[in-house]
């Protein structure tokens, strides 16, 4: 009787990959730091002040405010002459770009020349609201007189607003109340090929981030990899918390979101987040009420490495990882850094591309040598191991389903002798 491939097939393609350690996706998550509100002149006690945008070089910020005396909101931008420096008084960005109506929660691209805007007959929600944006020639021109986007974009039945423009400038991310959505608003993305090319028809960014909920105020990472939205889905602790979805790449699909929990969500209201390009910032807005206590606030961002290696999730990629790799490859549990079910290769590449790493901000490291080569070795040996449990399972009689487990497990014994195991 001939034996089953799927053993022998398995475990060549372990032994293969055993020769090819390849760095693993892996997936940041965000440490929060102490939130501050932004101090007079950006924010005014009388009031509301909402939905910052800040720009790429972070010397510009655009919020919403109904200051100055009139009823109407309009676009405001403050400026500051460092990253670190203090805030200039805001200006009211004038015709060009407010109009009669409300105008409100602006998204400035990172090249500086388009600002995106939600403009309708009020500042919040109501099917008359639509996307506009501005365009200018350069950051020292004037901005040009507003165009609503094409009906591509702005259903004119719907509600279409608080939009979000991503750092290559080729994504459109907004909310909208049109058919085909799971909740009562969702967040929608409509793409393009070129800066200079239209709006593709919008596609609804689905489950997980959508919810049977309002799901709005969008904004997209500069790499593409986190999302940051409001929402009143179950699990949230005021009226409208602030959430989080991150993802491998810009070309995966948005992860289970989280809530930002109490360090940022400590009001009735969180929304209109906006992510610095370097990542290091969180803008948004928070406050009691909608009306003149909102106001803008800033929180630091650490990003989390790694998540992949970490298999005992104390922050430290380190022996204790190797170690839970070691004692279950093969099986599953303990050291199955990637949730696949299984302990193999992948996991101890895992290990190895960020042995070393520790703590909130600790970049990861490769295995310095001779651990890197040590490391390799114990790859050799883990899948000699594994070979040969499967291999005495086999059917007698049969020689052996792959000639490189008898080499790989020399080698292993090479090593043993040599006192390189690192066990």
């Amino acid at each position: 009787m001939k034996r089953p491939l799927a053993a022998p097939l398995a475990c060549a393609a372990m032994c293969t990959a055993a020769t090819i350690l390849a760095a693993p996706d892996v997936r940041a998550a965000i440490v929060l730091g102490t939130p501050a509100k932004l101090p007079e002149p950006v924010n005014s006690d009388t009031t509301a002040d909402w939905a910052p945008s800040i720009s790429a070089d972070a010397l510009e910020l655009y919020f919403t405010s109904i200051r100055g005396g009139g009823s109407d909101a309009d676009i405001w931008m403050a400026k500051r002459e460092s990253a670190i420096g203090n805030w200039n008084n805001p200006v009211n960005l004038g015709h060009d770009v407010n109009s009669t109506m409300n105008d409100s929660y602006p998204s400035i691209s990172s090249d500086g020349l388009e600002l995106y805007l939600m403009r309708g007959s009020s500042p919040f929600n109501v099917p008359d609201t639509d996307i506009w944006v501005s365009r200018r020639d350069s950051k020292s021109d004037p901005w040009q007189p507003g165009t609503r986007l094409s009906s591509t974009v702005n259903d004119p039945l719907f509600f279409d607003g608080q939009p979000e423009i991503s750092a290559d400038g080729l994504s459109l991310y907004f909310n909208s109340l049109r058919p085909g959505g799971l909740g009562e608003e969702d967040i929608w993305v409509s793409t393009r090929a070129t800066r200079n090319d239209p709006w593709a028809t919008p596609v609804n960014l689905g489950e997980p981030v959508n919810q049977i909920a309002i799901d709005g105020t969008p904004s997209v990472s500069a790499d593409g990899t986190m999302l940051i939205f409001a929402s009143d889905r179950p699990g949230t602790m005021g009226v409208f918390d602030l959430w989080l979805s991150t993802r491998t790449s810009a070309e995966d699909a948005w992860g289970d979101p989280e809530n930002l929990g109490p360090i940022v969500n400590a009001t009735l209201y969180q929304v209109s987040p906006s992510i610095s390009s370097d990542g290091a910032t969180l803008y948004y807005t928070a406050g009691p009420g909608l009306d003149a206590r909102l106001d803008i606030w800033e929180v630091p961002i650490s990003i989390v490495l790694p998540t992949l290696g970490d298999t005992d999730d104390d922050g430290d990629v380190d022996i204790d990882d190797l170690n839970n790799v070691r004692n279950n490859f093969g099986g599953n549990g303990l050291g199955d850094t990637d949730s696949d079910g299984d302990v193999d290769i992948d996991d101890l590449n895992a290990v190895r591309n960020h042995f070393g790493a520790s703590g909130a901000t600790a970049p990861a490291q490769s295995v310095p040598e001779p651990g890197g080569a040590l490391l390799a070795m114990l790859a050799a040996a883990l899948c000699a191991t594994v070979c040969r449990r499967r291999r005495l399972r086999a059917e007698s009689g049969e020689p052996p389903f792959d000639p490189r487990c008898s080499g790989l497990a020399a080698g292993a014994a090479v090593v043993n002798r040599q006192g390189g195991n690192p066990w």
